[in-house]
C-alpha cells in the first residue's frame, strides 16, 4: 500500500501490522507512485 505525505491512520497501519505488513520508506525526496512501484521492484528482483 503506498500512501503519500500525509501519514497513514494509525488504526490502518495497526491492523496491517497484525497481517504482517511492515512500513518501509523510499527516502526523503517526494516520488510518484508509479517510481515507488518501480524502485520496489529492482529491489525484489535483486534479492532474487
Amino acid at each position: 500500500m503506498l500512501t503519500d505525505h500525509i501519514p497513514m491512520p494509525k488504526k490502518s497501519m495497526n491492523s496491517l501490522k497484525r497481517l504482517g505488513a511492515i512500513k518501509i520508506s523510499l527516502g526523503p525526496k517526494m516520488l510518484f507512485a508509479s517510481q515507488c512501484v518501480v524502485l520496489i521492484h529492482n529491489e525484489l528482483d535483486l534479492c532474487e
